[in-house]
């Protein structure tokens, strides 16, 4: 009867210590992750469409829908900046462009999946 008793300890102990060496990983805070127009990964907030990983819309046609939108000519403009970035207010990536013509400096935000305009500001350059 003592070696039955010892074989079901000896038994119970083993599933014990199979039991504690399982390959649970610790939780981790869920978060995403994109790529930039340069290829450099992005952290992404819970929550955000990061489906702009690889945007549709290309640096050059964002730039041909702000000289659009503002109805300037492409060979008018200068300094000419484009930036890709998510944007936290409408939890998205966008272009933002900015180009001066003469003495006016335009700021122009697209949606870079859509190609929408989301903002358009020009002022004059001081």
């Amino acid at each position: 009867m003592k070696k039955l008793s010892v074989l079901l300890c000896l038994l119970l102990l083993a599933f014990v210590v199979v039991g504690c060496g399982s390959d649970k990983k610790e939780p981790q805070a869920p978060s995403s992750s994109a790529s930039d127009i340069l290829g450099n990964q992005i952290t992404v907030p819970n929550g955000a469409d990061n489906t702009a990983s690889s945007p549709k819309i290309t640096p050059e046609r964002a730039k041909e829908i702000a000289f659009e939108s503002a109805v300037v000519k492409p060979e008018e403009a200068q300094f000419v900046e484009v930036e890709y970035d998510y944007d936290d207010d409408w939890r998205g990536y966008e272009y933002s462009i900015e180009f001066n013509v003469g003495s006016l400096e335009y700021d122009i935000e697209i949606n870079a999946e859509t190609g929408e305009v989301l903002k358009l500001e020009k002022s004059y350059d001081d």
